[in-house]
């Protein structure tokens, strides 16, 4: 297997400490368009994120809240992806904006709700999620037989 090393300069000097050094897997780095780098780590059944663009603020999720936090980042995204369908009419687009702002509300005390997020920065968070969320329950059911 052939490996490579990738170095990344992330700006400021208060980024977060887990970011920063040799990665060995479970790292995630997102830059958007207006040049704010987002990363993430998964040590064991833990998520950490961070980035630039919330002044490196730290978040730490647990399985439970990256689960939640992954619906609730979709419900997000299909609004605004269903909502540019030209095809459904304007009843049908109402209805389900309802609906998924009830849903929504239920989402409220999670880490990363309080964010304000664009669409790119959305479907990195619910990419990483994706990509974290199997490992976090795979450590789980380690420490479990532990």
């Amino acid at each position: 297997m052939k490996t490579t090393n990738v170095k990344l300069r992330l700006q400021r000097d208060n980024a977060p400490t887990w970011a920063l050094g040799e990665q060995e897997h479970s790292y995630w780095y997102f830059e958007n368009e207006h040049g704010e780098q987002w990363v993430a780590k998964r040590e064991a059944d833990q998520l950490y994120i961070s980035g630039l663009d919330i002044d490196w603020e730290q978040y730490r999720l647990t399985l439970e809240e990256a689960n939640e936090e992954l619906e609730r980042i979709n419900g997000i995204l299909a609004a605004k992806f269903l909502s540019k369908i030209p095809e459904l009419g304007e009843l049908d687009k109402k209805n389900l904006m309802e609906a998924i702002v009830v849903r929504q509300r239920q989402f409220t005390k999670l880490p990363l709700a309080r964010l304000i997020l664009d669409t790119c920065e959305l479907l990195w968070v619910a990419a990483v999620l994706e990509a974290a969320i199997p490992g976090m329950e795979w450590a789980r059911k380690q420490a479990q037989k532990s």
